[in-house]
């Protein structure tokens, strides 16, 4: 794609995206957080008439936009609306992206890599 294509793509950069939506309620279950095949974490929210699982860190790839504004991209998202926000973590964050630099507490989510490993 040709980068004067990539001026109207927005690239999300900053968030906690619920990973699966379940229609039904976990409660009964009687857990909220749990571990991944390879040792990460998960939490399980169950709200109304269905769930959704989040990672326990937040995916992150703030320092990454230089590389993506070479690239021709221009518009980037920082998805905050998983919970309420402090003042502070929002000034860090806000931070790091201006200065391109990784958050410590966050990770880069592979889907590539999937969301269970089972070990050897």
């Amino acid at each position: 794609m040709p980068a004067e294509n990539r001026s109207g793509f927005f690239i999300t950069v900053f968030s906690h995206p619920a990973l699966f939506r379940i229609r039904s309620s976990l409660n009964d279950y009687g857990f909220g957080d749990f571990l991944g095949g390879q040792e990460e974490g998960f939490r399980l929210d169950t709200a109304g008439e269905g769930s959704r699982v989040f990672p326990e860190k937040g995916f992150y790839i703030g320092d990454k936009i230089p590389f993506l504004q070479k690239a021709g991209f221009s518009r980037f998202v920082l998805d905050m609306s998983d919970k309420p926000v402090r003042k502070q973590d929002y000034r860090d964050l806000m931070d790091a992206v201006k200065a391109a630099r990784p958050i410590n507490g966050t990770c880069r989510f592979n889907w590539k890599d999937g969301f269970f490993t089972p070990k050897d």
